[in-house]
This record gives structure tokens, sequence and C-alpha cells, in this order.
């Protein structure tokens, strides 16, 4: 603790600087608000710091509970307080956790997040394990409510699964990274999508409007297509790697590159051979519960 108030200072706290008044007070086993349904973390270390009018508490851990679907640990943190002669008092929680993927998914459907929902992750069919930084601000307004503001979050998934789809798809053993803040969220990676291990790469509505796309590269062997039912009736031999884009509105453009793959019509005395490049595009749309194909287009040398 330091105290050092010039004559005639005392009492005008707008006028105090960290020369003026400086504290410091180690804590443990404490409780930390926070702001909105964003569960207090509970049993802090930290150490609490007054600079001037301003204070920060610095977290070496602490926990958060989210109840059934399990707790988050909570790692080096900060809760940044603006001037005390702010009646409306500026926040700033930069937050660190570490847990179960259901728990920080659960936390993810509470206000002011609301993520979960919008993005269409249900915690309680989450597996995996998942660590996050979020960016919190926030404001205290007079008599202690506390008023959430703008947020980001940078998350990193291991192993994360689904049981139930997510944007109508089907992830497993996800290695993924995500940004999100109120607006959107933004996810890379890879992960087992529908049965076949996908680059992925996604972009998802945070704010409720909908919509959404998403891009997802994938290798599809002969025995994987036909495991997934793709035939091409003796036309098409050989590995493919596929990228298909999908829209919001459940409509898909799919890219094949055909360079390792063998293509032939034998009804024009045609053939392409391994190693020749070519690519085929088509779409996907969505037609009353049908997937049909449209706008084929094959191109590559020669044809």
């Amino acid at each position: 603790m330091a105290i050092n108030f010039p004559s005639g200072l005392l009492g005008k706290d707008d006028l105090y600087t960290e020369e003026h008044l400086a504290i410091s007070i180690p804590i443990s086993g404490s409780r930390v608000k926070t702001a909105g349904a964003i569960p207090h973390i509970e049993k802090a270390e930290a150490v609490v710091r007054l600079a001037g009018t301003r204070t920060t508490i610095d977290l070496a851990g602490g926990e958060a509970s989210l109840g059934e679907t399990g707790d988050l640990q909570g790692g080096p943190s900060r809760l940044t307080f603006g001037s005390y002669t702010n009646p409306n008092l500026p926040m700033n929680l930069d937050l660190t956790l570490d847990g179960p993927l259901r728990a920080l998914a659960a936390l993810g459907a509470r206000k002011p997040l609301n993520v979960s929902k919008t993005i269409g992750l249900t915690p309680s069919a989450l597996s995996g394990r998942a660590s996050a930084q979020v960016d919190l601000d926030m404001v205290m307004r007079p008599g202690g409510r506390i008023e959430p503001g703008d947020w980001t979050a940078d998350i990193r998934l291991r192993k994360a699964s689904s049981t139930k789809p997510v944007a109508g798809r089907v992830f497993k053993d996800g290695d993924l990274t995500s940004r999100a803040d109120r607006d959107v969220a933004r996810i890379n990676g890879t992960a087992v999508v529908d049965g076949t291990k996908a680059e992925i790469a996604m972009v998802q509505p945070t704010d409720g409007s909908g919509g959404g796309s998403g891009s997802f590269k994938l290798a599809l062997s002969a025995k994987r297509r036909e495991q997934m039912g793709i035939s091409a009736g003796g036309l098409l031999e050989g590995p493919l790697a596929v990228e298909v884009e999908s829209a919001g509105n459940g409509n898909s453009k799919v890219v094949a590159n055909l360079k390792r793959a063998q293509l032939s019509l034998p009804w024009i005395g045609w053939r392409k051979g391994e190693g020749i490049p070519a690519t085929a595009t088509f779409d996907l749309p969505q037609k009353r519960g049908a997937t049909p194909l449209s706008n084929l287009r094959l191109k590559g040398d020669g044809f």
C-alpha cells in the first residue's frame, strides 16, 4: 500500500493517480461477479490492485459451474474497472476458460452471448474439450446492476463431436478454432463430416438473422463413394478431391477435381485417363426434401 496525497488534493478524487494512491491486496477462495447470466467465478485466486481511481483484478484461477454440463476452469484472466468517479462504471472482463465442450456451449447459450442456439449447438449432444478466451465489455449502473456490452470469443475445440446435426451435418472428432462476436462466428479446422474427414470453413450468424455458409473439402475414394451410396455407373474410377460450398438456404455447389480419376464415356468413345486435369461442377438445390443434381459442367484439356 502506498498513499501520498499532497496538500489540498485529499477529497479531489478525479485528480488521483497511481502516484497518490496504490493498493495491492491478494485474495483467495473468493467470488468474482460477472454480467448477464454468465456464472460467477468461484474459488478465485486473485490480486486486487487500486491505482488512483482505477481497479484491476488479476485472476490466477477459479471455476465457473454450468450445472449438469460440467465446470469450466478459469486460467489467467483480468477484470478491469474504469474510474470509480464515473457513476456508470465501465468494466472489461478478459476471461480464460477450459473444460468440457458441452459446458462451454451451455455458457454460450446464456445472456449476453446467446450464440449456441443460433448456430445450432445443443449442449447435451456435444462431447470433447474446449478452451476459450472471452473478452466482454460491461457497465455497472448506480445500484450495482451490471449490464453486458460487446463481446468477442476465441475458441479451440478438441475431439469435438455432436450427436445432433449442426448446420444440417453430423460432425465428429473435430479439431476446430472459432472466432465469434455478437454478429458472426467463423469456424475453421478439420472434422469427420457426415462420415468423411474434411477441411472446414464455416460462417454462422450469431445475431439471429439466420443463413450462414460453409465450405467442406474432402477426398472421396471409390470405396468411400460406394459406402455413401454414390454410384457413377462405371463411368468414374479413382479418387476425387471434392469441395462443397453450402449456402444458408440449404443449397450446395460442388466442385470435384478429377485429375487423379479416370472418366469414361463409352457411348461417344471418349476416355480421360489418370493425371489429366479436369473438373466437374454441379449444384445440389434443396427441393421438397429431395436433392436433385443440376447445372453439371465438365471442364478439362481436350474436351
